[in-house]
């Protein structure tokens, strides 16, 4: 049994005959809301006052869990795949584009694409950290490379890349306002702890990172 409200923040109530239940909660007011069902999953789709769209898969085993609830910019319905598109709001404009198809069991794809057909690149040295770095998180290595030194590059296989900085949540400045030093910041529960990596250039590329 699902309990919800139209026109009114993301809230749901949901549960079922073995004293299961899960209540879902985004900061969004809503026009509509929607369902699509395939085998143990559910996905929930609501229309915001903006014109985006609140999007949540839950499944179930044991118990109710959340795989995915965001906010993205459009969706697109075609026969049983559902498409979605969010603008990760990126100097290099990347955007996540995710394809739900609703067959005999439930299969998700997530891509990478580029808002401006390509990547826009970094020029700007007090920038090109950051840019590196959002680079990083998107999986965009080859992006990401761009950054490096052609030494520093060679130097790191795409695994030690990714696994260097590890997953981080957010990009942030360092308290010393040194534009080549970059707090990530990672969470752990209820817990953000921030670390801070130094960057050195040669000729406008990043030929080392320390931490």
């Amino acid at each position: 049994t699902i309990y919800y409200s139209k026109y009114s923040p993301f809230a749901i109530h949901i549960e079922n005959d073995e004293n299961k239940h899960i209540d879902i909660e985004f900061d969004k007011q809503i026009e509509n809301i929607s369902f699509k069902t395939c085998q143990n999953n559910l996905f929930i789709y609501a229309k915001t006052l903006d014109n985006k769209y609140v999007v949540c898969l839950l499944s179930y085993g044991q118990e109710y869990n959340i795989q995915t609830l965001e906010e993205v910019d459009l969706l697109e319905i075609e026969d049983d795949k559902l498409l979605t598109y969010r603008d990760l709001q990126d100097s290099a404009k990347h955007g996540e584009t995710i394809e739900y198809s609703f067959g005999e069991k439930l299969s998700v794809r997530k891509d990478i694409v580029y808002d401006q057909g390509q990547a826009i690149v970094e020029k700007q040295k007090e920038l090109i950290p950051k840019a590196f770095l959002q680079a990083i998180k998107v999986h965009d290595l080859k992006l990401a490379r761009s950054y490096l030194t052609s030494n520093l590059s060679q130097t790191l296989d795409d695994k030690h890349l990714v696994a260097y900085f590890g997953k981080f949540v957010d990009i942030e400045m360092s308290l010393s306002n040194n534009p080549q030093e970059i707090a990530l910041i990672y969470q752990d529960g209820n817990i953000r702890q921030a670390k801070v990596f130094s960057f050195t250039f040669s000729d406008d590329k990043i030929s080392n990172i320390t931490e």
